[in-house]
């Protein structure tokens, strides 16, 4: 048995602060860098992050891609995507406690996954991308923030 609702949110809630003090110290210098993930940089992996956190607050899931969000912030600084993932998940932190068990169980706007797949998926991709962010910055990994990886 995985863990429960409440667990699974207070985890993707602690990744999101976690990954915005992370964001917080990159410099912007290091924001132009490229990343293992295919034609982005440091920046377009966090705008992807942060566009990901702003459509789960807007209630736009799957209505926007990651380019569009690399797209939407080409030259944002670090401060200003940390300043957005934190303005974003304040509210899907709000949205997302008010999921009870039975609309945990439904199916997500995340295509063939539930509303809890969807969450942990998000969870999984925010530490995953933080993990990219690491390597090229030349940084060590950090643990596995609680995921059974």
């Amino acid at each position: 048995m995985g863990l429960t609702r409440a667990d699974t949110i207070e985890q993707l809630e602690g990744e999101w602060t976690t990954l915005e003090a992370f964001v917080r110290g990159i410099s912007h210098a290091d924001m132009d860098r490229p990343t293992r993930c295919e034609e982005w940089t440091v920046r377009g992996v966090t705008a992807h992050i942060v566009g990901g956190v702003l459509d789960v607050a807007g209630g736009t899931v799957g209505t926007t891609t990651g380019h569009q969000h690399v797209e939407d912030r080409p030259s944002h600084s670090p401060s200003q995507l940390a300043d957005e993932l934190h303005e974003g998940a304040q509210i899907a932190m709000k949205l997302l406690r008010t999921i009870d068990d039975r609309i945990w169980a439904q199916p997500s706007p995340f295509p063939g996954l539930t509303v809890r797949q969807g969450v942990e998926a998000l969870w999984l991709e925010s530490f995953l991308h933080e993990d990219d962010i690491r390597d090229a910055l030349g940084m060590t990994d950090r643990s596995s923030g609680g995921l059974a990886l």
